[in-house]
């Protein structure tokens, strides 16, 4: 039995249907490219993620770790109407599952294997080799990814061991949607459409858009520099 069968959720929860909503920067758009590998990994608070790294038909490389839940272990959060919802992690981790598996199989039905992978340890600050679990139904897979760009203040801790927002400005990519190879959604698939509607109008809506966190915002200057990172995640904070 998948070690994921816990995380499934369950009906009273809303998943996220279809909205328009790495080491190197890329302009946000749709690029194809290959699934590389996708393996578990948990923070000091107890969240449990899943890192996705990617290789793009461009040469570009992308790895984000996608949160599937909180600290309880728990695959949703509750809205202000007190509704569950689906985490996005988790949302996107499903997408990926079902259109990379052809619709067999759900992200809570994953099988999983005990491989060693290079993973990037900040304490040595180097890539250490690790036994981790990894997707092994999520290896080498072709599909078309909706990836964004972020522009926001980074964030440091200051005296009271808050984190507050610096005047350092940071961009980042992430993945904001998953297609397949023919530029289907996962909703799509389920609804057995003949032609692919939404990935055009992501395309419109984000192609060359930057999501700039920084208007309107006022940061607060940090009053200690950061503490050695130790046991974060890939993303750099704590969950």
């Amino acid at each position: 039995m998948s070690i994921l069968k816990k995380f499934k959720l369950g009906a009273d929860v809303e998943n996220q249907g279809d909205v328009l909503g790495g080491r190197s920067l890329i302009d946000a758009g749709v690029y194809p490219g290959k699934l590389k590998m996708v393996y578990l990994t948990e923070s000091d608070g107890g969240a449990h993620g899943a890192v996705v790294e990617l290789l793009l038909d461009n040469g570009h490389t992308h790895q984000e770790t996608l949160w599937f839940t909180n600290r309880e272990g728990q695959p949703y959060y509750l809205d202000k109407q007190g509704a569950k919802k689906a985490l996005p992690g988790y949302t996107t981790l499903n997408e990926i599952a079902i259109i990379a598996t052809g619709n067999e199989a759900e992200f809570s039905e994953l099988d999983t294997e005990e491989k060693v992978v290079k993973v990037y340890d900040y304490l040595s600050q180097k890539e250490v080799p690790k036994e981790v679990d990894v997707l092994v139904q999520l290896l080498d897979v072709p599909m078309l990814w909706g990836i964004t760009r972020t522009k926001e203040f980074k964030q440091q801790k200051n005296d009271d061991d808050q984190y507050v927002l610096t005047d350092e400005i940071r961009e980042f990519n992430s993945i904001g949607k998953v297609f397949s190879e023919e530029g289907f959604t996962k909703t799509e698939l389920f609804e057995e459409k003949e032609e692919p509607e939404f990935i055009e109008l992501w395309k419109n809506k984000n192609t060359g858009h930057v999501i700039d966190k920084t208007v309107g915002v006022q940061p607060k200057a940090a009053t200690k520099s950061a503490s050695k990172p130790s046991g974060k995640n890939l993303l750099g904070k704590k969950k």
